[in-house]
């Protein structure tokens, strides 16, 4: 009713994309301009299971967009084939930065690995975890403590844990809160996100301004950050 002079959506992927669509289309109804945010982090597979007709549909909200904002500069190659580039603006993501003027590696004697983020196997947890048994069993490398955490599958991973006798080694802590997970930071000597995709690790950042050197998957686009 004239009273929106902006339409600005986040989307993710699937749902998420469902409703910007009808949001869009509405938009559109109206005469109101809209700037789409894209965070999915599986919205390529997404996209790519889709019907042509679907596809269509898609691509059709999408190009009514006056911009697409994208995280990083290479989801421009996936977004470039369905709107015209120039609506395409990169946004990274930010996070706080703390005053850490030296930071203490091994703190406990330990080599002191951390997973932070849903747990489960889009998210490479359980290759981790099978990473570490290498680690202790092949390399005879014992002094190696992993925190797990986050949500997801947390009793599961905890089983798996249990299963290959790595109890010592590694902690599934489950969902940290704000407090915690600073903690967690302060504390890591590397942060490991082995998603085998991920549209932008922003706990990739957040290690980052802890000091925390970071290992990722590089199937995403979480590595353009990475040096």
């Amino acid at each position: 009713m004239k009273r929106v002079k902006l339409c600005h959506i986040h989307m993710s992927e699937r749902g998420s994309c469902s409703r910007a669509i009808i949001l869009i289309n509405i938009s559109s109804f109206f005469n109101v301009p809209v700037i789409v945010h894209s965070h999915g982090s599986e919205i390529i597979g997404y996209y790519n299971s889709l019907s042509t007709k679907k596809k269509n549909v898609f691509k059709k909200a999408m190009n009514y967009s006056s911009k697409i904002i994208i995280l990083t500069p290479g989801w421009g190659e996936f977004w470039g084939n369905i709107v015209n580039k120039n609506k395409l603006v990169v946004i990274p993501n930010a996070v706080e930065l703390h005053n850490i003027n030296r930071k203490d590696y091994n703190y406990d004697n330990k080599l002191n690995l951390l997973f932070l983020g849903f747990i489960g196997d889009r998210k490479g947890t359980y290759d981790l975890v099978r990473a570490v048994k290498v680690i202790i069993d092949e390399y005879k490398i014992n002094n190696v403590s992993l925190k797990i955490a986050g949500n997801g599958e947390e009793d599961k991973c905890k089983k798996y844990v249990k299963k290959l006798k790595l109890e010592n080694n590694i902690d599934v802590i489950g969902w940290a809160n704000k407090n915690r997970k600073r903690e967690l930071l302060r504390h890591a000597d590397i942060l490991i996100l082995p998603s085998h995709f991920e549209s932008f690790g922003i706990v990739v950042l957040e290690a980052l301004s802890y000091k925390v050197p970071v290992v990722c998957g590089d199937t995403g686009f979480t590595k353009e950050i990475i040096s």
